[in-house]
């Protein structure tokens, strides 16, 4: 069920030499190669974003600006763009038409908090209003050069604008372009294109179909959707992603329960997230053999975070909501085929729930009575043997994933009669 996502940077330095952001790269991974065809300009931008995602936006840029590309979908908002305001810069390509629907929507998106710079920008007629909008303006200065370069800097700079020289190759021309009053640099001299990769869960078929059909189609009760979420753990990590950004003006935050993370992302966050999982190319599902192995991890994941939940609401009725999440994202490695500390880096979970999933950071020790349930659910599931001390029995264990298993597979039958009654 993991496949690689990758995204391509290259980073964007000031004059002390600073990185201050990158630019993201579309970078085609397999399934977008098997699945053959040019993309548009809004499939790559809508590609760009949600491998960013996927990966983790600090994975791929730090703490730094995310530089993506937007076509003129983008910019009239048929496409989301997902990534935070604060933390992205919208390039506006040089073959997009600007006309008065373009620049209303430079404008939404800056009201939005989202700073405009234009991509190889050379400069047209009635440019003005477009350059009003825009914080950064890129030139390319391969193509730009001597005095026809000296007046577009001019131009640029009445409009108050910061200046980005674009294919930046060698330490005389980046000391002449500051000269000239650059104030960014990108280029083979300060850094080279680079590809991130990480791993992913895709969303299982008849969730993506259920989540399309609910979330694109009509409105959705709170409730519905965690519902779903419960029964595709793929789906939920990245919505615990998409929460945990923030919105615009917000600090990064944390997410203690799938519930949580439905309330922090927001319902228009949600849609946004499923129309990109719809749009990008090559991603509608593992196309996988039922009972093939990755439909085995699935049910392992599904059955021990039951199993979890069961437990804890004869133990802890307290924390019963938040042990299907953590029992979940702790089997998460069945599917990805990645250490759990990987995991854990890649999300933004409240400490209390990454604990009781992962146990303790470096050890994996468990910690807190959910945490030790939790291990010893992944213990008898996996064989093992249980920790001295262990809060539930065998007896328990054996009774918790039988009726967990029962759970599982009439949930999945139920998934699979609506997605035929939908067909």
């Amino acid at each position: 069920m993991s496949s690689p996502v990758v995204v391509g940077r290259q980073a964007v330095q000031d004059r002390e030499g600073v990185t201050v952001g990158y630019e993201l790269l579309f970078r085609a991974d397999r399934s977008a190669q098997v699945a053959g065809g040019a993309l548009s300009g809004d499939e790559m931008s809508a590609a760009v974003a949600l491998s960013t995602l996927e990966i983790g936006l600090d994975e791929v840029v730090g703490g730094r600006l995310a530089f993506v590309n937007a076509d003129r979908g983008v910019l009239l908002g048929d496409v989301p763009l997902v990534l935070p305001p604060d933390r992205a810069v919208v390039e506006v390509l040089e073959t997009v038409v600007v006309d008065v629907e373009v620049l209303a929507g430079c404008r939404r998106l800056a009201d939005q908090g989202y700073a405009i710079a234009l991509d190889d920008f050379v400069g047209f007629e009635g440019d003005e209003a477009l350059l009003d909008l825009a914080d950064i303006v890129k030139i390319d200065v391969r193509q730009t050069q001597g005095e026809e370069l000296v007046r577009l800097v001019e131009r640029c700079r009445r409009h108050g604008v910061r200046l980005l020289a674009e294919k930046v190759e060698t330490a005389h021309e980046y000391d002449d372009l500051s000269a000239l009053g650059f104030d960014l640099f990108q280029g083979y001299y300060v850094d080279r294109p680079v590809v991130v990769a990480g791993p992913t869960l895709q969303p299982g078929d008849l969730s993506q179909l259920r989540m399309a059909t609910l979330l694109l189609g009509s409105e959705l009760e709170l409730e519905e959707l965690v519902e779903l979420l419960h029964f595709d753990p793929s789906l939920a990590v990245q919505v615990i992603r998409l929460a945990a950004l923030g919105r615009a003006g917000e600090t990064r935050r944390t997410v203690t329960t799938i519930r949580d993370a439905v309330l922090k992302a927001g319902s228009r966050a949600i849609q946004s997230w499923m129309a990109l999982l719809v749009l990008r190319p090559g991603r509608g599902g593992t196309n996988e053999a039922p009972g093939g192995q990755g439909t085995e991890r699935f049910v392992d994941v599904l059955v021990r975070a039951r199993a979890v939940e069961l437990l804890c609401a004869r133990h802890d009725r307290r924390t019963q909501e938040t042990a299907f999440a953590a029992g979940m994202l702790s089997a998460l490695d069945l599917l990805l085929g990645v250490p759990a500390a990987q995991l854990r880096d890649s999300l933004e979970l409240d400490e209390a729930l990454a604990q009781a999933a992962f146990g303790e950071p470096g050890t994996g020790e468990p910690t807190g009575p959910l945490g030790r349930l939790v291990r010893a659910a992944t213990d008898f599931q996996l064989g093992r043997p249980g920790l001295p001390g262990a809060p539930v029995t065998t007896a328990e264990l054996e009774t918790a994933f039988a009726d967990a298993f029962v759970w599982t597979a009439a949930a999945l039958a139920r998934m699979s009669d609506a997605a035929t009654s939908a067909a």
